[in-house]
């Protein structure tokens, strides 16, 4: 059986981890080929994030835009850095939107993220438990929901602590209170 990965990858704490845990086990450096890989704050950029990802889940092909046809040779170049086996890549022409701009996950969904969050846990009565909480985020993250947005929402911070123990820390009204002033 082979994985397949739609690229861009969203960004995670899983990527963040496994990133700076392949920056430590190889010498690459903050900067390769000129390139930024982690960011001053020590967050890993798309594309440390992304090869390693790849190699750790063992993905065969990667399949995204022709807007990132000029990474593949730095991807491949940090696979080899890296000792990992770098993916098959397919390129497609871009999906235009009818504004006839390209549809991109980072479009204004902020407003639609945080109504959809609220219909979910709406829906799960009373308090949810942590493997619930993250079950409901990963929904909202396979369908490229903004969880920048969900955080504000319920936090009111940019960062903090991950999404899903904040979803379970907070009691059902609490957390739909929060969704509300957002909206």
């Amino acid at each position: 059986m082979k994985r397949v990965r739609f690229a861009p990858s969203p960004t995670g704490s899983l990527h963040v981890g496994n990133a700076l845990s392949a920056v430590a086990a190889a010498p690459l450096g903050s900067r390769f080929d000129g390139l930024t890989l982690l960011r001053e704050d020590g967050t890993a950029t798309f594309h440390l994030a992304s090869v390693v990802d790849d190699g750790d889940f063992g993905i065969t092909h990667v399949v995204r835009g022709n807007d990132h046809r000029p990474n593949e040779p730095l991807h491949r170049r940090l696979h080899e850095a890296l000792g990992t086996r770098a993916p098959e890549y397919v390129h497609h022409g871009l999906i235009i939107g009818a504004d006839g701009k390209k549809l991109s996950k980072r479009a204004e969904k902020g407003p639609v993220t945080v109504a959809r969050f609220r219909e979910l846990r709406e829906r799960a009565n009373g308090d949810v438990s942590y493997e619930t909480a993250k079950s409901l985020v990963r929904e909202l993250k396979a369908v490229g929901g903004d969880l920048h947005a969900l955080r504000l929402a319920l936090t009111g911070r940019d960062r903090g602590p991950e999404l899903a123990a904040v979803v379970a820390a907070l009691d059902r009204e609490e957390t739909l209170r929060r969704l509300d002033a957002a909206v």
